[in-house]
């Protein structure tokens, strides 16, 4: 699944506080899908592509199937 997002200003201090990516509780850009509640708290482009990091609200039996991701690669 992709997100796609406005580009934060890299000095907003609301995003950014003494060179550390601070995301208060409860706050930072969310996507509703398939019932389930995502909030960003870090993109790979706020990260120099080092992670990424979302909340995932899922209620219970909500969220995918049980599945995997073969193609991908392990770190």
């Amino acid at each position: 699944m992709t997100f796609s997002l406005a580009q934060l200003p890299a000095n907003d201090p609301q995003w950014n506080r003494r060179g550390a990516l601070y995301v208060p509780s409860g706050q930072g850009p969310t996507v509703w899908a398939v019932g389930d509640v995502y909030t960003i708290k870090a993109t790979g482009a706020q990260t120099n592509g080092g992670f990424g990091f979302i909340v995932a609200t899922v209620p219970a039996g909500g969220g995918p199937q049980a599945h995997v991701h073969p193609e991908e690669e392990d770190p």
